[in-house]
């Protein structure tokens, strides 16, 4: 790095962390007044934070690096640089380079943070008002016989939500939580049901904490598996996403990926969108303008990436053609800034 990009990096940096703490501040502020119910907990705004973490990041560093060259142009320092015979290119070379870095750390996140929001936090605080919804029941043949249905898992504590077990012998039970960590398995608020001779069902005992030794249950090799898709990391939905989807479930794993996926790149574009208006100099040239008018770009593209997860959720567009759209529409932004520019 030449001293220049050191001094631009550094001074991104500052101005990139001033802006997104400030960002995740109101962002808190918000979210702890709609709640009106006290402290969450560290583990619940951080798991908060992470799953916005693609929102919150780009816009801070669209701020940030609207902030650095703005000032570069305004005392004039840019001039003295192409005076000297550098390129914007060069100028930009610090700018690309956090943008860069910016975009790996949104795909870490994605992949291993980001959906843990969902599922992780909400037990961990124990928020019966936040309790996470599930898109369908969960069907499994036992090994040691009979069937198994629920509709949550929480791979984190291992505990079966809302269970109806049918053993073999023709009883039934519906459980409200089954702890399959001990041994033998802790059912709570069970209900057992047996079969009479008509074919109708009577409920036997009702049960509010009962152990089953006779419960075996064994997880799946990837217990991920049995998550909802929006809970689900990047690298599951790779494996199960498909370019053409043909069913509804397939559709909304493959719109999850997609945004996922694509939307680590709006540093990059937003950078290479903004950087030409940001470096243009005039003396009529408004600071407030520029803000105001990259900040508006942003909310629309944000809400159009929204529109567009729908679109490809209900099968109405291809989930990839759908969520690359508003991207590509920075992207020509970009191009038509820079051959003007030029």
């Amino acid at each position: 790095m030449h001293l220049q990009d050191r001094y631009l990096f550094k001074k991104l940096s500052k101005a990139f962390i001033v802006v997104l703490s400030a960002l995740i501040v109101l962002f808190l502020l918000i979210d702890y007044a709609l709640q009106s119910k006290g402290f969450a907990g560290f583990y619940y705004y951080g798991a908060k934070i992470s799953s916005f973490a693609a929102i919150l990041l780009p816009f801070a560093f669209l701020l940030s690096f609207l902030f650095v060259l703005s000032e570069l142009n305004s005392k004039r320092q840019w001039l003295a640089l192409q005076a000297c015979r550098v390129s914007s290119w060069q100028l930009l070379k610090p700018f690309f380079l956090a943008a860069f870095i910016l975009t790996i750390l949104l795909f870490i996140n994605n992949h291993f943070f980001s959906h843990l929001y969902d599922y992780k936090t909400l037990k961990k605080t124990k928020l019966s008002y936040l309790s996470p919804s599930s898109e369908k029941v969960h069907a499994l043949k036992l090994r040691a016989g009979g069937y198994l249905f629920f509709q949550k898992f929480d791979p984190k504590t291992e505990i079966l939500h809302d269970i109806f077990w049918l053993p073999e012998g023709g009883s039934i039970w519906h459980i409200s939580t089954l702890s399959i960590a001990k041994d033998p398995v802790i059912a709570t608020q069970a209900k057992e049901m047996v079969q009479q001779s008509d074919g109708t069902y009577i409920l036997k005992e009702n049960y509010p904490e009962i152990p089953l030794p006779d419960f075996r249950f064994e997880l799946p090799e990837d217990t991920e598996e049995l998550l909802d898709t929006k809970q689900q990391s990047l690298g599951l939905l790779a494996r199960k996403a498909r370019l053409f989807p043909s069913t509804d479930q397939e559709a909304k794993t493959a719109s999850y990926f997609y945004i996922r996926l694509l939307m680590p790149l709006l540093p990059l574009l937003l950078l290479f969108a903004a950087a030409p208006s940001s470096l243009r100099f005039s003396k009529t040239f408004s600071h407030f303008f520029l803000f105001a008018f990259w900040s508006a770009f942003y909310i629309i593209t944000i809400a159009l990436l929204d529109a567009a997860f729908f679109l490809g959720e209900s099968l109405l567009l291809n989930p990839l053609l759908a969520i690359s759209l508003p991207l590509l529409v920075v992207l020509a932004l970009g191009v038509f800034s820079w051959n003007r520019s030029t």
